[in-house]
C-alpha cells in the first residue's frame, strides 16, 4: 500500500492511496477472491479511515501545530 499526501491550501490535504495485491495462489482464494470481491476493498478503506480520525483528532488537539 502506498499512501501519499498533497497539500492544497495550507490548511487541506488530499490523502490517497494505492493498494497492491500480491498474486493469488491456489484455485480456492482464486473463487474467494472473485465472490467477495468488496471485502478486499473494504480493508484499505476502514485503514484509510482510522488514519483520517487520528490525524483529525490530533490536529484538534494541537490547535493545527502539527
Amino acid at each position: 500500500m502506498l499512501s501519499t499526501f498533497k497539500d492544497l491550501d495550507g490548511d487541506k490535504t488530499i490523502y490517497s492511496r494505492q493498494v497492491k495485491y500480491i498474486a493469488l495462489k491456489g484455485w480456492i482464494i482464486k473463487i474467494m477472491a472473485k465472490l467477495f470481491s468488496e471485502k478486499f476493498k473494504k480493508g484499505p478503506e476502514k485503514w484509510m479511515q482510522q488514519f483520517k480520525s487520528f490525524v483529525e483528532s490530533e490536529w484538534q488537539r494541537n490547535e493545527g501545530q502539527i
